[in-house]
């Protein structure tokens, strides 16, 4: 380095700490396997926790969707496609009806669905791996689960929503807050048995037969032993949501408890805009479109993907979303008078779809960009509010955007997040997006835009969450894993001890049976 100027000396000296391992002798160079299905929004999270790992010192694989890939791809991480040519996708078979859970049964059960050909696809690269931990989040739980019993190594749940059954907090099915405990907790188990059920139709058998187990994997074939992975896990798994937002129910598992929140899972704005893709790069036309009116930042609007037609009651509905979401995109900028972004994206939105409204395409023409794909961390800080429909990732970026929020949501999840902006008091939800009108959207704009206290609650907001390194806070947590509780022997006994309390579970089940 002597021989180096001074610049390039410290150029050198940077690039060596950043590639030195920050985990301990014990966790260097530990293989970690992601298992990871579902939308960008769920899946993006992931990048951060997956880079910030093998920069740490892990050695890193992630199975994800193929379309997803190139997420990690730009962050040098190895990612494997965990889909199959010509996969006819499986019919979904029919959902088990469940009295207690009457309306969700089968949001309930997309949430777990995997195709046979994606679980073998998953089993292949696991063993080819040879992992030392598997970590997966929903709906992966049950493979994850499964591949680590038949490896003979640890399995971690990483989270993006606190799930664990509780009777001081709603469930998922949004019973009202304040209900006696017991209610709650009766809400919780019939989500978490339905959950069960749909992992027993949709994952189980096909894993069964994977793995070569002679019973059900995971030792799920029986409730609780499914209740005892989830609620009280051997290895506790990464909380990855802000305690800012959120807080674990007091009657949480100790170990959960002491395992704590991590923070949110977010690539920062300063890797993402080095990057010129379609993921993460800020294309000419959207850089020039936002300043060619600096004072008058946009709308953005972006969705979720419409459910497949199997999946609606009437199914010609599918090929109307696009349209309609087109149409009340356009509508509420122009009844709020405002610049839009609008994502085309995974929802399929298009200009196109505005043909035949001579007044919205009018508007469109001069005062609206439709965008294939959109830098979130980039463009939302850039917006005066954003619209979308409530998903985890979506939600994560517009809370640390430090701009007003509305929420249009569809489905238990995006209810959940359009409750938690309206009781962070930093946006406003609007429920049931079918049956909203542009005028309903743009009213909720115009809330947000003429509150003044709410803007400035989102920038506060903001500013806490974005001191938050929620990858950091995961690395911590495995590097104590592997030395304090992997290396000594610690993690072995306790899989042995739950492994048995599964065989009592089971041999309870089979008794009462007879």
């Amino acid at each position: 380095l002597s021989s180096l100027p001074a610049p390039a000396a410290q150029a050198a000296v940077a690039m060596f700490l950043r590639q030195r391992p920050q985990v301990s002798e014990a966790a260097q160079g530990k293989r970690l396997l992601f298992l990871a299905a579902g939308s960008r929004g769920e899946v993006q999270p992931l990048v951060a926790l997956a880079s910030g790992c093998q920069k740490a010192g892990f050695d890193v694989v992630v199975v994800a969707p193929g379309q997803l890939l190139g997420l990690f791809e730009d962050f040098g991480v190895v990612a494997v496609d965990s889909g199959v040519l010509g996969d006819p996708s499986s019919p979904r078979a029919a959902p088990v009806q469940d009295d207690a859970v009457p309306g969700h049964t089968g949001e309930v059960d997309d949430s777990v669905f995997l195709s046979p050909g994606v679980l073998r696809i998953m089993f292949e690269h696991a063993t080819d791996f040879g992992p030392d931990l598997v970590l997966a989040g929903l709906p992966c739980l049950a493979a994850g689960q499964a591949f680590a019993e038949r490896l003979g190594v640890p399995f971690m749940d990483f989270s993006l929503r606190l799930l664990m059954p509780s009777g001081l907090s709603r469930s998922p099915f949004g019973e009202l807050a304040g209900y006696p405990a017991c209610v709650h907790r009766w809400r919780w188990l019939a989500f978490h048995r339905r959950l069960w059920r749909a992992y027993g139709q949709a994952q189980l058998p096909v894993l069964q037969a994977l793995v070569q187990s002679s019973g059900v994997p995971c030792g799920w074939g029986h409730f609780g032993a499914y209740l005892l992975d989830f609620a009280d896990p051997v290895a506790p798994g990464l909380l990855c949501m802000s305690p800012l937002l959120t807080a674990l129910p007091a009657d949480t598992q100790p170990a959960l408890q002491e395992a704590g929140l991590k923070g949110l899972l977010v690539v920062t704005r300063q890797e993402q805009l080095t990057k010129a893709d379609e993921f993460f790069g800020c294309r000419i036309a959207l850089r020039t479109f936002l300043d060619s009116e600096p004072n008058d930042p946009p709308i953005y609007f972006g969705f979720a993907p419409p459910p497949p037609a199997g999946c609606l009651r009437a199914a010609p509905l599918s090929e109307q979303v696009p349209q309609f979401l087109s149409r009340l995109a356009v509508g509420a900028a122009m009844q709020t008078k405002r610049r839009a972004v609008v994502l085309c994206g995974e929802a399929g939105l298009r200009s196109e779809y505005l043909n035949g409204w001579d007044d919205l395409q009018a508007y469109a023409r001069t005062r609206v960009l439709f965008v294939r794909s959109a830098p979130h961390e980039f463009l939302f800080p850039r917006c005066a509010v954003v619209v979308h429909h409530g998903g985890l990732g979506t939600t994560a970026c517009s809370l640390r955007a430090g701009v007003p929020t509305v929420v249009l949501s569809s489905s238990m999840e995006e209810r959940a997040q359009g409750a938690l902006i309206a009781k962070l008091r930093v946006g406003v939800a609007l429920d049931h997006l079918a049956d909203l009108f542009a005028r309903d959207v743009a009213g909720a704009i115009r809330r947000c835009l003429d509150n003044e206290e709410m803007k400035a609650r989102c920038k506060e907001l903001a500013a806490e969450l974005q001191k938050e390194d929620g990858a950091k806070a995961c690395v911590d947590h495995l590097d104590h894993f592997f030395k304090d509780k992997f290396v000594t022997g610690e993690w072995k006994v306790a899989n042995d001890k739950r492994q048995s309390e599964k065989a009592a579970l089971r041999t309870r089940g089979a008794t009462k049976q007879t």
